[in-house]
């Protein structure tokens, strides 16, 4: 299995999804026009908003990511 990271920057994208689980939304983000991620965050978002990820990490083996 190959090695994969994040490059340092600041990384905006845009929320082309969203849904809504409990008190959690969980969103879509492209970034760079070229890669998708799923995302947590805690407000109401709208489609076409531009977020940050603000947080990402690892939790029990599995990579996560927050944005704001």
């Amino acid at each position: 299995m190959g090695k994969t990271s994040l490059k340092k920057g600041d990384f905006q994208g845009k929320i082309i999804e969203f849904s809504k689980q409990n008190e959690d939304y969980f969103c879509i983000v492209e970034i760079e026009d070229s890669f998708r991620i799923m995302a947590k965050m805690s407000k109401e978002p709208e489609i076409d908003q531009i977020v940050k990820i603000s947080k990402c990490g690892m939790n029990e083996g599995n990579y996560f990511f927050e944005v704001s």
